[in-house]
């Protein structure tokens, strides 16, 4: 029978091989936080998710720009100031 440590490094080290690695380091940071044990399912599943989640989206965003010809160029958008929308 495997102890709790045991099955962590078990599952950690499949969310690596599977690509997760984000996922992995925050499984490992909630199993040694105090609130752990007093979670929500659903809290435990959508803040391991959210690091992973925002990585992701951050790089198709980069991708989809740098494909745009808007990032990475010498009219780069994130040069542009932002818009004040109190002055209209």
């Amino acid at each position: 029978m495997t102890t709790g440590n045991e099955l962590l490094l078990d599952i950690e080290e499949q969310l690596n091989s599977i690509g997760l690695p984000l996922m992995a380091l925050k499984l490992d940071e909630l199993y040694r936080s105090p609130d752990y044990l007093t979670m929500d399912k659903l809290d435990l599943i959508s803040t391991m998710l959210e690091p992973e989640y925002k990585d992701k989206i951050s790089k198709r965003i980069n991708n989809r720009l740098r494909t745009a010809h808007l990032i990475g160029t010498p009219c780069d958008i994130t040069l542009v100031p932002e818009f004040d929308t109190t002055a209209v």
